[in-house]
């Protein structure tokens, strides 16, 4: 009698070949496992976060969730360690084990026993474990990593739910976890046919965790050559799922939505990986070699550049990478392996071309359909819970969905909708830190404005709304609140914040004189009381817009995915062509009103980015410090060894990140900087507040090289 758990037909053959078996009768039950529900999970976020539904499983207030035993596969021993150290840290009341052949004898012992007795809850193993395992009640299934092959993959998901009850099989890979069996670490040692039927094999599991298509089951056994009684659907698997969820949403026209940029990628480099490839298409430059000759580096951060109307910066690499398998299955790009010596060990990894298909899809505009990979539905569905916070949230305070406009509705966001979060997150802001007092004068603010926007629709007749719009009156409320001690609104900044009437100087007139009775008086030498007789000594400034110096060397260049240009850019180039700040603080790139310290403080970063700025003009909005805050800036970095002109991430103290308060703790003083934000005195924060203003100054140009002087 031979008998064997899983054998595709070659299998099959090679054992009555070998058995010199005839007149045999073969006996063959189903390879379908019908309480299985398998699925397949691209690896994003780490293992904590692939292995989090498991730790919330364990930690269910349904105690028939946590004794549901579970195995949970790595492919080495330092996985099995780690995600067994991680799970035992997470998990409350569930014991967690280890399982590998590094292990001794006693310790495997231990671990197997308790397992099958129910003692543990989870074995985390390689595959050392599982052979002679009979614990019919196991009901997960865990991969983190697929095995080598698929009869492998099937034979460790067959240790589920053997009691016929229903039972879950999840795998967590990656493309870089099927790369790494190619290697003679794993095939070195096979030859002939069996080197033939490992690769086979190793193929189809590659097939079988790609395709976001096909069903589960249907694929596991057309690899066993078996009909599935079942038809092309199981109904379980997560394909199946996704079929019955999304039903005729299964598949996109990609090719304005990331596939065309992903060809053309591939299509100007030589062979490109997916790291590769995802380094070019998110704008960064590799190595010259591997560019197909006559390839530009800009080539496809154009392509990019030129598919901003479907919005796929706001993508993740992964949604890229998620593409390139699809890619493969419907014949727009080819794969094959490349092999490679590093450190005496052998590493192979896959290589991608464009095929025919796709040549002729990047040169003719076609339609590329695709599954829709599981990262856009992710995106999708956190972007709808965003989405529903912020209505929410609108709501609470009063602000109804049909009152805004349909297209921000349906976005979660817009012009409108990021003026009237923006104020009532600053007046939040207010309630947290304390300042109660302050809440009735914005208010008021509130109020100064409403009113004048009533007088002039009445003298207009005109609608309200017509005069100012709701959220405009909100943005005009926020920028004067915000407004540094001694500077005053002005008509040009309302202008761009959109308000339109001839009763515009009426308008700055009533906020000024808000802002005369509520705002604080500027103090002398940033609120300090010093008495050196040089704190009120100015600084000597340029008469003209100059560039300081060359770039400081830790300045980092960071362009936001939306407009191309670091945050603080749009700022400097509106400064440059003549805005205000004010101006600049109620109508920002993002939509969303900025304070005006903030702005300035965009200005002064351009500084350090080599940018000419006219440093007077900026004094004419932020002070400068003087001379005596410029020797106390001295002092504080003196003392504190806290050089600014370093690497802010190892300048500051004992080698850590550089921050303004511990650069300032010479001048405020222990008691203020060791208190709770919460706990400190207005007087202090007043104090705090400007000295950090003046620190700007002081970082910018020392960043730059500039020695300032002063008048004598």
């Amino acid at each position: 009698m031979a008998l064997t758990a899983t054998a595709v037909p070659r299998v099959q053959q090679d054992i009555t070949q070998s058995l010199r078996l005839r007149d045999y009768l073969k006996v063959q039950q189903t390879f379908d496992r019908t309480n299985l529900k398998i699925t397949v999970v691209k690896k994003s976020g780490g293992m904590s976060s692939a292995l989090q539904g498991l730790v919330d499983a364990l930690n269910a207030p349904d105690v028939r969730l946590v004794k549901e035993s579970t195995i949970v596969y790595a492919p080495t021993r330092s996985q099995v360690e780690e995600i067994a150290v991680f799970l035992n840290a997470n998990v409350k009341s569930a014991q967690v084990q280890a399982y590998h052949a590094g292990l001794s004898n006693e310790v495997r012992s231990d671990a197997h026993t308790n397992f099958l007795t129910g003692k543990t809850t989870v074995i985390v193993a390689t595959v050392a474990f599982g052979m002679g395992i009979d614990k019919s009640d196991t009901r997960r299934v865990i991969h983190y990593g697929p095995p080598k092959t698929l009869e492998e993959y099937y034979q460790q998901i067959g240790r589920a739910g053997r009691d016929g009850l229903p039972a879950t099989c999840t795998m967590y890979m990656s493309e870089s976890d099927l790369d790494r069996y190619k290697s003679d670490f794993y095939l070195g040692g096979l030859s002939g046919k069996a080197r033939e039927a490992t690769v086979q094999s190793m193929n189809a599991l590659r097939a079988f965790c790609l395709d976001a298509e096909k069903c589960r089951r249907k694929a596991l056994l057309d690899y066993f050559v078996e009909v599935p009684a079942f038809g092309e659907r199981c109904g379980t698997c997560d394909t199946c799922l996704n079929v019955a969820t999304y039903g005729a949403d299964l598949q996109r026209n990609f090719a304005t939505a990331g596939a065309r940029v992903v060809l053309q990628a591939i299509a100007d480099m030589e062979n490109p990986g997916l790291t590769q490839m995802i380094k070019v298409i998110s704008g960064n430059t590799v190595e010259d070699y591997r560019y197909k000759r006559g390839r530009s580096p800009l080539v496809v951060k154009r392509a990019v550049e030129a598919e901003k109307e479907c919005q796929l910066k706001k993508y993740s690499p992964d949604y890229y990478r998620e593409l390139v398998a699809p890619l493969v299955q419907k014949g727009y790009l080819a794969e094959s392996t490349k092999s490679a010596n590093a450190g005496g060990f052998q590493r192979s990894w896959t290589v991608y071309s464009v095929s025919l298909q796709g040549q002729q899809a990047l040169s003719k505009s076609k339609a590329i359909v695709l599954p829709v990979p599981a990262s856009v539905r992710e995106i999708e569905r956190k972007e709808q819970e965003r989405r529903e916070r912020v209505l929410v949230q609108l709501e609470e305070n009063g602000i109804e969905r049909d009152k805004l406009p349909q297209e921000e509705v349906e976005n979660g966001d817009g012009e409108v909708i990021r003026a009237y979060s923006k104020w009532h997150r600053y007046l939040e802001g207010l309630e947290r830190s304390g300042k109660l007092e302050r809440i009735p004068q914005v208010e008021a603010l509130l109020a100064v404005i409403e009113s004048w926007r009533s007088d002039t629709a009445i003298k207009h007749r005109m609608a309200p709304g017509a005069v100012l719009p709701e959220h405009t009156l909100v943005t005009i409320a926020y920028a004067t609140a915000t407004l540094p001690s001694g500077l005053k609104m002005d008509s040009p900044s309302l202008v761009a914040a959109g308000v339109r009437t001839r009763e515009l100087d009426t308008l700055t007139h009533a906020l000024n004189q808000w802002v005369d009775q509520v705002q604080p008086a500027p103090s002398v030498a940033a609120g300090t009381g010093s008495t050196d007789e040089h704190c009120d000594v100015p600084m000597e400034l340029p008469a003209s817009e100059m560039m300081l110096g060359d770039s400081w060397d830790y300045a980092i260049y960071k362009p936001m995915k939306k407009t191309g240009l670091a945050s603080w850019e749009s700022s400097y180039n509106r400064f440059c062509q003549g805005e205000s700040p004010q101006a600049i603080a109620m109508s920002p790139v993002s939509g969303r009103p900025i304070q005006f310290t903030t702005v300035v403080g965009h200005v002064l970063e351009a500084v350090i980015h080599g940018r000419a700025v006219d440093l007077k003009r900026v004094a004419q909005f932020l002070p400068p410090p003087s001379k005596g805050e410029w020797e106390q800036l001295q002092m504080a970095e003196a003392t504190t060894g806290m050089d600014v002109s370093a690497d802010p991430n190892t300048s500051g103290i004992n080698g850590e990140k550089w921050t303004m308060t511990e650069f300032l703790r010479p001048i405020m003083g222990d008691a203020f900087v060791d208190t709770p934000f919460s706990d400190r005195k207005e007087g202090d924060k007043a104090k705090f507040g400007k000295w950090c203003e003046r620190l700007k100054w002081f970082t910018a140009l020392r960043r730059a090289g500039y020695e300032p002087s002063f008048r004598p």
